[in-house]
């Protein structure tokens, strides 16, 4: 999703519920792999489904988040 304090400027987070009206979504967590790394969270007062993108940009940014999965996981197994 898409959250927003002011609805000015938006940022990508992964956001989990809704309590007392606002957006509770993990702090500086863009993809729910991002989020099993995080525990705090932060409330907001907006959110929105995330806007679309250039297709072709969208897949670069799965490539690279694919890579970076991989080399993670590799520094993990030659640990």
């Amino acid at each position: 999703m898409e959250v927003s304090a002011s609805e000015k400027r938006w940022v990508k987070r992964v956001a989990f519920m809704k309590k007392n009206g606002d957006i509770l979504a993990w702090n500086d967590a863009e993809t729910l792999e991002d989020a099993k790394k995080v525990t705090t969270v932060t409330s907001w007062k907006f959110a929105r489904e995330v806007q679309p993108v250039n297709p072709l940009i969208a897949e670069i940014e799965r490539q690279i988040q694919r890579l970076k999965n991989e080399l993670e996981t590799l520094k993990e197994v030659s640990k």
